[in-house]
């Protein structure tokens, strides 16, 4: 790095000089154990592999069979739409009932206008 001949302060020559240092030891020993996590959990038995399984089976069983998470996000999802096809519908009927009272306001509609004789 070169250094500001009016602050001294050290500013970078290059990108090259901008990009951080290559992880430690201690980074690379974290994301192993994070990788043989990650494949365990998919091993037959494994959180992620009863879980896929849980997903899988809910397309041949019935409501009451299906598992509670499963049921849990169906909902939550059904929930989320109808709460934003509600919050749409009012701001459409806020819109339009705004456009209708400033077009009452304005004085259109009352007989006034140009083409009245």
């Amino acid at each position: 790095m070169s250094h500001n001949d009016v602050n001294d302060q050290a500013h970078p020559n290059s990108i090259l000089d901008q990009l951080e240092p290559p992880p430690d030891r201690k980074n690379k020993q974290r994301l192993a154990k994070l990788r043989t996590a990650w494949k365990e959990s998919w091993h037959k038995g494994g959180f992620l592999h009863r879980r896929w399984e849980e997903v899988f089976q809910a397309r041949h069983a019935g409501w009451h069979e299906i598992a509670t998470w499963i049921k849990a996000a169906a909902r939550f999802g059904g929930l989320s739409i109808i709460l934003m096809v509600v919050d749409a519908a009012i701001d459409i009927v806020s819109t339009t009932l705004k456009g209708l009272s400033a077009a009452s306001a304005t004085g259109a509609g009352d007989g006034s206008g140009c083409g009245a004789r």
